[in-house]
């Protein structure tokens, strides 16, 4: 209890310096966890800067960049990076604050598309075009990976991380339901070619939960999130959220209301829990009982962040010892991933990057003229050599182009074959030049209200559809 307490009083300091701080932004808040610093091997130069937050994502950041600097044997160079143990939502808030002050740091950790759109159009960031090109260390990050960091002709952070949505399965609850150890093994590669639909998939999970395999709720089932994951549903189903071609957003009312429709048979069916897709029912006590049902190997099949494996490892390693056959826990052993499935029978499975970037803030934000350097030291941070020594223990892929052994190699005890999922990366809209953030919004929000029966599936597609035409204007392709 003092533990708790002390860790409440902390937090309750830091939001409060971060309401102060937006009055006058120059202090830095009291929540800072650790400051390291390094020099480069040819000696003292230029000292730079970096912040990031380490309430979800760990020292990785800390690591890859120190182990940069350490490595410039031709480029003297001193960097000093400050972990924030805050949430990342309130430190991108810190963030902006100081940068308006011109006090941020020169590097920083942006964790999500979104995020990089919010410091882009607030006008905090270098373009990175000119330094992506003079460094031919870059031309080595997936390309699948930069769309999230391009707009407005420019591209604004470098990819580094991947934490895509993937869908896992439980292969002794597919034996049990008379599958063989082949069938189970070959079903990422048929999701994979559109062999086994998202449709094949409620069929093998209700027939699971008929047969008592898993309980009701269970067949098929979904981290918690604000969202729904209604835009994975909606693209399964053929819909595309944006024309490249003609640099537009797009909807396409009849593949919506097809998925509306599906994620409301999913629960009259008892195929998932009916919170899961109320994103008003997505906190900290949801996501904590399902992290816990799914680390004792509940279900069926389940998507979630790829970096979730590392939650129900520990679920289950604190449980190991009291597993019985009705209370067993996860192993690697008997878990499979594959790409989210298309629905439609011969379409490729998709998997969406979720890249998270370390950027450089301009002169105005840091009032310096460090850019040149920061860009040569995230060129340094882009190597394999870094990367395999960094983001172990991380549970995120590294957005290098390496093969499936090295990817295989930063992770530790997790199933599957990692070389499928990187063969279906698929391209992602421009958060910055389009507002992808309302757009999916709104599609939630149509959702939420034909999964309560407010509204028919094709109603609800109809509302949503109207309200995009509204909202977006002439930046929507209505098909």
């Amino acid at each position: 209890m003092a533990r708790r307490g002390r860790r409440a009083l902390a937090w309750a300091i830091g939001l409060a310096w971060l309401a102060l701080l937006a009055g006058c932004g120059t202090s830095p808040p009291q929540v800072a966890l650790v400051t390291r610093q390094a020099d480069a091997p040819g000696g003292r130069g230029p000292e730079l800067s970096a912040w990031y937050a380490t309430t979800t994502q760990g020292p990785w950041p800390n690591d890859m960049l120190l182990a940069a600097v350490q490595s410039f044997d031709h480029r003297p160079m001193s960097l000093s990076v400050t972990g924030y143990d805050i949430r990342e939502l309130d430190f991108q808030d810190y963030l902006l604050t100081v940068a308006v002050a011109g006090g941020a740091p020169d590097i920083t950790y942006v964790g999500t598309a979104t995020e990089l759109a919010r410091l882009v159009r607030a006008g905090v960031l270098e373009p990175l075009s000119a330094c992506r090109a003079a460094h031919p260390a870059f031309d080595g990050v997936l390309s699948e990976s930069w769309s999230g960091a391009a707009g407005r002709g420019e591209t604004w952070g470098v990819p580094v991380t991947l934490n895509p949505i993937v869908l896992y399965y439980n292969k002794a609850h597919l034996r049990a339901l008379g599958w063989s150890e082949r069938a189970t093994d070959e079903l990422p590669a048929r999701i994979a070619a559109g062999d086994f639909t998202l449709l094949d998939l409620r069929d093998t999970a209700a027939a699971a939960v008929a047969a008592g395999v898993v309980r009701p709720g269970f067949g098929f089932t979904q981290r918690p999130s604000a969202s729904t994951r209604i835009s994975d549903y909606y693209t399964a189903f053929g819909g595309r959220a944006n024309d490249a071609a003609q640099d537009q957003l797009v909807i396409n009312a009849d593949a919506l209301a097809a998925a509306y429709a599906f994620r409301r048979e999913l629960t009259a069916d008892d195929l998932i829990a009916p919170y899961l897709l109320d994103g008003s029912q997505n906190s900290w006590s949801s996501r904590l009982i399902w992290n816990d049902a799914i680390g004792h190997g509940r279900a069926l099949f389940w998507v979630s962040e790829f970096q979730d494996w590392q939650k129900w490892l520990t679920v289950a390693a604190r449980s190991a010892g009291g597993a019985t056959p009705e209370q067993p826990v996860l192993s690697a052993d008997d878990v499979g991933l594959a790409p989210w499935p298309s629905a439609v029978a011969g379409r490729r499975a998709t998997l969406v990057p979720h890249s998270a970037y370390l950027v450089i803030l301009n002169e105005a934000a840091t009032g310096r003229q460090l850019q040149d350097e920061a860009c040569a030291l995230l060129a340094q941070a882009m190597t394999p050599a870094i990367h395999a020594a960094a983001l172990p223990g991380s549970g995120l892929l590294s957005a290098l182009d390496v093969s499936p052994a090295a990817q295989r190699r930063m992770l530790a005890g997790y199933p599957g074959e990692i070389g499928l999922l990187l063969d279906h990366l698929t391209l992602v809209p421009s958060y910055i030049d389009h507002d992808m953030a309302v757009y999916y919004t709104i599609l939630a929000d149509y959702a939420g209200e034909a999964q309560r029966g407010q509204l028919a599936p094709a109603d609800a597609a109809s509302g949503a559809v109207r309200q995009l035409r509204q909202t977006m204007g002439d930046d929507l392709i209505v098909e």
